[in-house]
Parts: structure tokens; C-alpha cells; sequence
């Protein structure tokens, strides 16, 4: 699929319309990557989050990396 010819709202509708295509990249990766941490352990690692924060998560597909690392979440962050 050429994106340059491809309107913005055809690609919601294609691309974007539910998770499925998400879920199925983050499968791919979970399947076959070689990092030495998983990107949920990444993510949290470098968050640097203080107790009394709040996090916002906005657009951030099905809120995988919040999920996996809630349990690890300092118990003062708000979420």
C-alpha cells in the first residue's frame, strides 16, 4: 500500500478502524525480537516516574506497556 496516495481517512478505516493490525505487530515482535528487554521493560526503565505524578496516556494504542508494568508503578502514582 502506497501511503502518499492513500487518504487519511482511508487508512482509519483500513488500517486503524479496531487493534487488530496493532496486536498483530505487537505478537510479531513479542514472537521474534532479540532485544535483550522486552519494549514494556524498556518503557518503564526509561520513564524515571516520581511518586505524586501523573501519567497520561493518550494515543497510545491498546495500553500494553501500561498493563504489563502496573504492579511495578511506584503505589503513589496516580493512574
Amino acid at each position: 500500500m502506497d501511503h502518499s496516495t492513500v487518504s487519511d481517512d482511508a487508512l482509519r478505516q483500513s488500517q486503524y478502524r479496531d487493534a487488530s493490525n496493532l496486536n498483530a505487530r505487537i505478537r510479531i515482535h513479542k514472537l521474534f525480537t532479540v532485544a535483550a528487554e522486552s519494549w514494556e521493560d524498556f518503557i518503564l526503565s526509561n520513564l524515571q516516574l516520581s511518586p505524586g505524578e501523573v501519567v497520561l496516556e493518550l494515543g497510545c494504542g491498546n495500553a500494553s506497556q501500561t498493563r504489563h508494568n502496573r504492579g511495578a508503578y511506584p503505589s503513589s502514582l496516580c493512574y
